[in-house]
């Protein structure tokens, strides 16, 4: 079933006027499942994937809290980090994805070596 994007909440823009997911791409997080996962092999390094909704309330909190936590952002900040929109978490492909890391809803995270998701088409 095709479905489009819902329009964004107000809650979810920051102080600045920016969608807060905006704000994190703008510190360096990837909205592209793809391209993230391509420059974490490419670089070596650890993926950190954040699957989110613009109706997931607790997603917006963790953005507005642990996510901008200084200690939190020093200690991700070798990952390559990839914010996923997970709008539909029933449906393919946020439902393949959410079963291959073992969610149940969200928010999610999960973290992979480079190896485990050297092809994004087993993820998806």
């Amino acid at each position: 079933m095709a479905h489009t994007r819902p329009v964004c909440p107000c809650h979810l823009w920051d102080v600045k006027g920016r969608l807060g997911v905006e704000a994190k791409l703008e510190e360096g997080w990837y909205a592209d499942l793809d391209e993230g996962l391509a420059v974490a092999q490419r670089e070596n390094k650890l993926v950190l994937i954040d699957l989110w909704a613009t109706w997931c309330k607790n997603c917006v909190v963790m953005d507005e809290t642990t996510l901008v936590d200084p200690a939190v952002q020093a200690r991700l900040a070798d990952y390559v980090k990839i914010k996923h929109q997970a709008e539909f978490p029933d449906d393919p492909p946020d439902n393949l994805l959410m079963k291959r890391i073992g969610a149940i809803g969200l928010p999610a995270y999960a973290i992979f070596r480079p190896k485990s998701v050297a092809a994004s088409e087993n993820v998806r």
